[in-house]
């Protein structure tokens, strides 16, 4: 009877922003063995294999998870892989100086409070959608713009390379250019 060989695992550390999973996986595996993941000591049933995908519903902080090789009735020891859930950045907070209109023809800027160690994108949508500026704490929107109401969006990224899913919404409103008949003259309008 052949002896079973402990795991050795790709990364005895790793970590994963909150909302996503991390990937544990075996690095020297050996036919016919079974692998079976441990959480903190307790067996994962159903989770048995050469990887192991994190639940993405882990709140931030350090998990202890293990792998062992089975046979026989025959288990080795736990190998440790300890893993680390990093939490998002709070959502983007605009600034009071942002204008809440502008005229046709005038781009204006919608800036964020910026926080250290957080850079931020503008997207054109709540979720996905388009980028339309990246690393920058302000958007300039576009002189073009018909008259109307534009949302946009801001998302927070800290420097662990998390983003918090909820996005800020900016609103500007672009006023048409007046016209003559927007123009009234009241009182007297004889000239001397």
């Amino acid at each position: 009877q052949r002896s079973i060989v402990a795991p050795t695992v790709t990364s005895t550390t790793v970590s994963a922003c909150q909302g996503t999973s991390a990937t544990l996986s075996v690095q020297n595996p050996q036919q016919g063995i079974i692998y079976k993941w441990y959480l903190a000591g307790v067996y994962q049933n159903g989770k048995d294999g050469i990887t192991f995908i994190t639940d993405p519903a882990l709140a931030a902080g350090v998990y202890e998870y293990a792998v062992s090789a089975n046979a026989n009735g025959c288990e080795t020891v736990k190998v440790k892989v300890m893993v680390t859930i990093l939490a998002p950045p709070a959502p983007p907070v605009l600034s009071s100086t942002n204008p809440a209109s502008t005229c046709i023809n005038s781009p204006t800027a919608l800036t964020v409070v910026p926080v250290a160690g957080n850079t931020y994108n503008w997207y054109d949508a709540p979720v996905n959608g388009n980028m339309l500026v990246a690393n920058n704490s302000s958007f300039v929107t576009s002189a073009s713009l018909p008259a109307g109401t534009y949302d946009y969006y801001v998302e927070a990224v800290n420097a662990n390379g998390c983003s918090n899913p909820t996005r800020t919404k900016a609103s500007i409103t672009v006023f048409p250019a007046a016209l003559a008949s927007d123009i009234t003259v009241a009182g007297n309008t004889a000239l001397c």
